[in-house]
């Protein structure tokens, strides 16, 4: 892997801390699986484009709202295997960009 490909894996785990989710909070997020994150943080394999810049949004409106905010708006009752749209996925097609701002 890359140096900047290790960069982007680093980022991964700094966000996830960040936003204070687990590896399996993050996997619902961002509509993969914690395997997934597993291996962007080992360096096996590194985040999409798209998957990167739902990262980014997720970290912005974290820094808007807060991580209890995510947590209650797209964590609450949510259990078991994700669904499809992932929330970082609705987040990233501005379903609530007025909120953000």
């Amino acid at each position: 892997m890359l140096p900047l490909e290790r960069a982007v894996c680093d980022q991964v785990k700094e966000i996830r801390r960040e936003l204070q989710l687990s590896q399996s909070q993050l996997a619902r997020l961002l509509n993969t699986t914690e395997r997934t994150i597993k291996r962007w943080e080992r360096y096996v394999c590194k985040p999409t484009r798209r998957q990167s810049q739902w990262l980014c949004k997720l970290s912005e409106y974290v820094k808007n709202h807060g991580p209890e905010a995510l947590r209650a708006r797209f964590l609450q009752g949510e259990e078991g295997r994700y669904r499809r749209p992932g929330p970082a996925a609705r987040l990233a097609e501005n379903a609530f960009d007025s909120t953000v701002a």
